[in-house]
């Protein structure tokens, strides 16, 4: 055989055996050795045990490629981007700190990468970046600290998130998915707090959480929760909690979206402006089927206790309430329910249902309605006080005439 052929051969069987057996090496940065290194000559499926603190910047490129850093070992940006994953499928980030970068972690070029209790703090932009098609698991860890984003997710990339996830403490957001992106909770826990904006789904973004999983977005500067510029999120049975935020608790804007079903319980309590707040043809719909869903539980919505009104509907914006659907709106310093410019709200039973009692009460009215807006009331709906102009329309039990 000639020499060139066999030394190829002998090349290709090495690497798929390696690539078989996934081979563990060890990095020791306090002694002076080198990540980049030994990430460069890495073969598909190696596991690279890190110890001590590595200067960056480190490129991975390798598919499956695994860094541990068994909870103590640290990657410092040194002003660059700490890791970039680029292009490579299938690599896992454990156990690591990352800090000190210009973004701490970044996936580009249809990556794919897991982090698995990472913790990334402290970079000058964002703390965790996924762009260009690439996708990224979290489960575990934290992103701090950071100049800008927690996390961002951007150009039809995939933010998942299993077990809990922290991020807190941004400058800007705590979590962003942007730009036809999307956000999937699956049995994950998401807190986001102390950023200026806790999180927001974005430009023709989407996201999801399955009755498993949680958001927190509580104690932000300005809002919890938001949805803007066309984006859609469904929680089918989780839990939203997006209260003591000092604007708004849950903010929809520009056609954008929020579908509560299958028993979601939401809060937004004790926030500085709107306990929830929609504007500009936005949609909340609030709804059950036990037939369809497999839950019996009531999908709820609370507005408690907020500086301003417990749910305020602006520019032709509406709430749909739906079968097994309740709100529970009271003690807010504006209105309970104020709808304004052509905005609606809408209670209706497509199937029998008992028990379930939707409560607007002691707000400052309990129900506000202007300008060419519309409410649709059930029997099963308590509202008290109730205020509305001569160009407003009310229907049902609510049984009042505008102007009232």
């Amino acid at each position: 055989m000639h020499p060139l052929r066999m030394a190829l051969c002998v090349s290709v069987l090495s690497t798929a055996a390696y690539a078989q057996f996934n081979p563990t090496f060890h990095v020791d940065c306090s002694h002076g050795e080198s990540l980049q290194t030994a990430v460069t000559f890495a073969l598909p499926g190696s596991t690279i045990v890190v110890k001590g603190n590595c200067i960056g910047p480190v490129l991975i490129i390798t598919p499956g490629l695994t860094l541990d850093g068994r909870g103590t070992a640290a990657i410092l940006g040194a002003g660059r981007d700490a890791v970039t994953i680029n292009g490579a499928p299938r690599v896992t980030l454990s156990g690591l700190s990352v800090r000190s970068g210009n973004n701490g972690v970044v996936a580009q070029n249809g990556s794919g990468v897991t982090l698995r209790s990472v913790s990334v703090s402290g970079n000058a932009f964002s703390g965790i970046l996924v762009r260009a098609n690439s996708a990224a698991t979290l489960n575990g860890g934290s992103s701090s600290g950071n100049g800008l984003y927690g996390v961002d997710a951007e150009s039809t990339s995939s933010l998942n998130i299993v077990g809990a996830f922290a991020s807190t403490g941004n400058a800007v957001f705590g979590l962003q998915v942007n730009n036809g992106s999307s956000l999937n909770l699956a049995a994950g826990n998401l807190t986001a707090t102390g950023n200026v904006v806790g999180v927001q789904v974005g430009t023709n973004s989407a996201g999801f959480l399955d009755g498993a999983s949680s958001i927190n977005a509580s104690n932000n500067f300005a809002i919890g929760l938001t949805m803007v510029s066309g984006a859609h999120m469904v929680d089918f049975g989780g839990a939203i909690t997006a209260s003591g935020n000092g604007l708004q608790g849950i903010a929809l804007d520009s056609k954008s979206g929020l579908d509560l079903d299958a028993g979601a319980q939401v809060q937004a309590n004790g926030n500085g402006g709107d306990g929830v707040h929609l504007e500009a043809l936005s949609v909340m719909t609030i709804f059950n089927t036990p037939q369809f869903s497999g839950s019996s539980s009531t999908t709820t919505l609370r507005a408690q206790g907020n500086q301003a009104n417990g749910v305020n509907l602006l520019a032709n914006s509406a709430i749909f309430d739906t079968n097994y659907a309740a709100l529970q709106v009271s003690g807010n310093s504006g209105a309970g329910i104020a709808l304004d410019d052509g905005s609606a709200i809408n209670f209706a039973q497509t199937v029998p249902v008992s028990g379930v009692q939707t409560n607007v009460t002691g707000n400052h009215p309990d129900l506000r309605i202007t300008f060419a807006s519309r409410a649709t009331t059930l029997s099963n709906d308590t509202v008290g006080t109730a205020n509305c102009d001569a160009t407003s329309l009310v229907r049902g039990t609510l049984a009042i005439t505008c102007p009232h």
